[in-house]
C-alpha cells in the first residue's frame, strides 16, 4: 500500500471512531480537512500539507469521552500511527 494509501486509510479509522464519540469538536473537522486533502487526485504536495495539519493537533490526546476504554484505547493507537506516518512524510 502507497503512504498516501496507509493515510487514508488510518484517518478514516480515526474519523469513524471519532464519529461514535459524544463530542468530536475541533479534532473531527481538523483530521476530516486533512482527508480532504489527499482525496484521490490530489497533487503529491497535498499529503504534505494534510500530515502538516495533523502534527499541528499536538501529542496529545483529544479530550473525548469514547462510549467505552476500548473505543478510547483503538483510537488512541490509531492516532499515534496516523501521527507517524505524518512524521515520515514531513521528514521529523
Amino acid at each position: 500500500m502507497s503512504v498516501r494509501g496507509e493515510f487514508q486509510r488510518v484517518l478514516g479509522d480515526c474519523l469513524a471512531l471519532l464519529d461514535a464519540a459524544p463530542s468530536s469538536g475541533t479534532w473531527r473537522a481538523a483530521l476530516a480537512r486533512a482527508g480532504e486533502r489527499v482525496a484521490e487526485g490530489a497533487s503529491p504536495r497535498s499529503l504534505v500539507a494534510a500530515a502538516e495539519e495533523v502534527l499541528a493537533l499536538g501529542d496529545a490526546a483529544p479530550p473525548h469521552a469514547f462510549a467505552t476504554e476500548a473505543d478510547s484505547r483503538a483510537f488512541a493507537e490509531r492516532l499515534e500511527h496516523l501521527r507517524a506516518i505524518c512524521r515520515v512524510v514531513v521528514g521529523r
